[in-house]
């Protein structure tokens, strides 16, 4: 045997290695974006639902779609701004889609449940419902992902 055949097999077997390899980490042919996406929750409000000012989604890891009741008061910093930590954004962004539906958005990964609540004016509670969420695919593909939908949580207020 040659040199030259030699090096055509060992060139040959190195490229199926490789391929065999990426085989593994995605099916051939697939190429996903590179891009976010966004996953929503939705609250359906019944009952007497003029008297709701806002909805809060809050996760059961804690994370909450803002403060809510507001803080008619806002805290004094007692921190030097040097040394206080840095502010964080909510891990649900809120949406007022009409009078009785309300939309929160995922921006990363899906919980599993949580609790919605609407609130009055007074930031008395108006309602609640705990929840456990089932996802659905509605975008994307299951190799790449996409952005999912929860099952709507439906919030009577009393």
């Amino acid at each position: 045997m040659t040199a030259r055949p030699l090096h055509r097999w060992l060139a040959l077997g190195a490229a199926v290695v490789v391929v065999t390899a990426l085989a593994g980490c995605a099916p051939l042919g697939v190429a996903c974006p590179a891009i976010g996406y966004v996953s929503v929750v939705e609250v359906t409000l019944t009952g007497d639902s003029a008297a709701v000012d806002a909805v809060q989604f809050c996760d059961d890891d804690g994370r909450c779609s803002g403060e809510f009741p507001p803080d008619p008061t806002p805290a004094q910093a007692t921190v030097p701004l040097a040394t206080s930590s840095p502010m964080t954004a909510p891990a649900y962004t809120a949406t007022r889609v009409d009078a009785r539906h309300w939309t929160f958005m995922v921006m990363a990964g899906l919980p599993d449940g949580g609790t919605a609540t609407a609130y009055r004016a007074d930031a008395s509670a108006a309602g609640d419902a705990t929840v456990t969420l089932t996802w659905k695919r509605v975008g994307g593909s299951a190799q790449c992902g996409g952005p999912m939908r929860a099952d709507p949580i439906v919030l009577q207020i009393g």
